[in-house]
């Protein structure tokens, strides 16, 4: 198993020899495959690891990965995984949640508190907000 560190270190090199441009990596867990993008609030592309702010992680099972450092993002890729086991746990408490919105008897004030809770934990998820519960009433 990798360490934060040697991940880091591999995800600096990659990173340099592509010019601080997007990287791409595949997921040995599942085959995702993810990209890394340096990111700065300059014009194009950083020139150096200086003037990297942030680093954006795109990944299609867990859209909320990435860090404003390399041992950050090393560390949620190296536990990726077991975030992926983490996060079909919360789909499925979010089709809990969803079933009950749609299909119980409750008042208008508490189905809207329920589904604004559901809507922040759909959106921590999936990346962005449902667009498709049925109201019952």
């Amino acid at each position: 198993m990798m360490t934060i560190e040697k991940t880091a270190r591999e995800l600096r090199r990659r990173i340099e020899a592509a010019g601080f441009r997007e990287i791409t990596l595949t997921m040995a867990c599942n085959g995702d495959k993810v990209t890394v993008s340096p990111c700065y609030s300059g014009c194009g592309t950083p020139a150096s690891f200086d003037q990297v702010e942030y680093y954006l992680v795109y990944s299609p099972s867990l859209p909320w990965l990435g860090g404003d450092t390399l041992e950050a993002v090393a560390g949620q890729l190296n536990s990726y995984s077991k975030r992926l086991k983490e996060a079909e746990a919360e789909r499925e408490r979010l089709a809990e949640i969803r079933n009950k919105l749609e299909t119980e008897p409750m008042g208008c004030d508490e189905w809207e508190e329920l589904f604004s809770f559901y809507s922040d934990f759909y959106k921590d998820v999936y990346g962005h907000r449902p667009r498709d519960v049925v109201r019952p009433f």
